[in-house]
This record gives C-alpha cells, structure tokens and sequence, in this order.
C-alpha cells in the first residue's frame, strides 16, 4: 500500500485497469478489496468508484431493456402477419 504499490497492482496496466474495473461492475469484493484501501490514500476516490458503478450498471441496464423490447417488437410483427 505504501509507495503506490496497491495501487500499481490495481491500475498498472491495461489489463489490470479493465479487470479491476469489470470487479467494480459486478460488485465482487469491490469495498473492501478496491476502494476502502485506496481510501487511505486519497479519500475521494471513492466518489469516482461509486460514480463508476451508478453509469455503467445504468448502461448495462439500458442495453438488457433494448434487447428485450426489440424481442418484443419482432415478436408482436411475426404475429399480425
């Protein structure tokens, strides 16, 4: 945690970054594995990670809704034919 090692092993990479960002999404260990620890390095980084989860889980949601009503729409057109 010191020297921003925690932190290099969370974001030092690309793959790193996109994986620690896919746990922030689905909520696996995210406080107390993510954000608690960076914390007491910078606590407002917590704004960010909860500002994070609140877009993309919106956004998830948006594409899950889109899905189901265009499955609806081809389904309600199969049947007036």
């Amino acid at each position: 945690l010191h020297n921003g090692y925690y932190v290099s092993d969370l974001f030092g990479g690309i793959g790193n970054c996109f994986f620690t960002l896919f746990q922030l999404l689905t909520l696996e260990s995210w406080a107390h594995g993510i954000v608690r620890p960076l914390m007491r390095l910078e606590p407002m980084v917590s704004v960010m990670f909860v500002g994070f989860i609140f877009i993309t889980t919106y956004a998830v949601l948006n594409v899950v809704t889109g899905v189901f009503v265009e499955h609806t729409q081809a389904a309600g057109r199969d049947d007036d034919v």
